[in-house]
């Protein structure tokens, strides 16, 4: 949708005359390429897992609020988060990856 920039900040552009409606322009929305997400889930997924994961503890990433649980691609690779039981985590307000609880 194209968001309306105000005629005042456009150089070259005279003022509208009362009645006049504001002509708008369209201003190009930025796009993420699947390619730059690709990417960054290689990043994340190239190193080893953060110590002190074990059984019975799931990764919570403290940033969005879900769980990892261990074997899975993000279990103690995400930028921030820590190791907590699947209850505490779920205390926390964080639910599983994909929706999915721990086996």
């Amino acid at each position: 949708m194209p968001v309306p920039i105000p005629v005042a900040s456009i150089p070259n552009v005279p003022p509208p005359q009362p009645g006049q409606s504001l002509p708008s322009i369209p201003v190009p929305t930025p796009t993420v390429l699947r390619s730059d997400i690709a990417a960054e889930r290689t990043k994340l997924l190239a190193g080893p897992p953060a110590p002190g994961g074990g059984p019975g503890l799931v990764w919570l990433n403290s940033t969005s609020r879900v769980y990892h649980c261990p074997g899975t691609d993000f279990y103690g690779k995400t930028k921030s988060g820590s190791y907590v039981t699947e209850g505490d985590a779920r205390a926390k307000g964080a639910h599983p990856s994909r929706n999915k609880p721990c086996p």
